[in-house]
């Protein structure tokens, strides 16, 4: 028979909301998916304690749940925002103390698209050949 793995410890800390409509099992699969940033269902069903011998398709039919990939969203979005102070600041040391002026005026471009200061796109369109334009504006 194939061993069950125990569900991680923090599984219990998670709060209500957040798996509301899954398992316990599946809001640990939702954890363990984000945290180990791989995209690798097998291992984190296997972290979420499926069995081993279940843990690929139970990952695989997770994947496909719509309340899981909702969930696996929610988790990376709080992931994403706890680091943006991080790269918000990696930004900022680059955009001051570069050595180099190219560096030190892409991060400043980089900062001032991020705050909505971004110059409006500009497409050229290059067309071969002979265009015929007739406007008919009747009698």
């Amino acid at each position: 028979m194939a061993k069950k793995n125990p569900p991680p410890a923090h599984v219990a800390d998670v709060e209500p909301e957040l798996h509301e409509g899954l398992t316990r099992m599946q809001a640990a699969f939702c954890e363990a998916y984000v945290n180990n940033g791989d995209g690798n269902g097998r291992r984190a069903a296997r972290d979420a304690g499926y069995t081993d011998a279940s843990a690929l398709t139970i990952g695989c039919r997770l994947l496909k749940n719509d309340a899981v990939l909702a969930k696996i969203q929610r988790l990376t979005i709080r992931r994403l925002a706890a680091h943006l102070p991080v790269a918000l600041q990696v930004q900022l040391d680059l955009m001051t103390k570069a050595a180099s002026g190219f560096v030190r005026q892409k991060a400043s471009a980089d900062v001032m698209d991020r705050g909505g200061m971004k110059p409006p796109e500009r497409y050229q369109h290059l067309v071969a050949g002979n265009i015929s334009i007739s406007i008919d504006l009747g009698d």
